[in-house]
């Protein structure tokens, strides 16, 4: 997702680019592509925001309830409902 020079300055871990990362940093119209950049390939994205996900778990939580309806009493089926639909967006989130 993120990416090195596009998204972020990367440093080496021996600190053998630190002039070119410094040399960055004073940049401010390289540091205002960069946050631009940033912003465009990963802010806008539906899927990426915080709305997204709160309305994917409404959706889960309420296909479980769906689904144990007649068996109120029941926390168990409940659980392991709330847990199999988790589970799918889960997985769906490590792509």
């Amino acid at each position: 997702m993120l990416e090195p020079e596009r998204h972020y300055i990367a440093l080496d871990p021996g600190g053998g680019n630190d002039d070119e990362v410094v040399a960055k940093v004073r940049d401010t119209r390289y540091l205002q592509a960069l946050v631009d950049r940033a912003y465009r390939d990963i802010m806008t994205q539906p899927e990426l925001q915080k709305s997204f996900y709160v309305g994917q778990l409404d959706h889960i939580l309420a296909q479980a309830w769906h689904e144990v309806w007649g068996e109120i009493g029941s926390v168990r089926v409940l659980t392991e409902a709330l847990r199999r639909r988790l589970g799918s967006i889960s997985s769906r989130a490590k792509r």
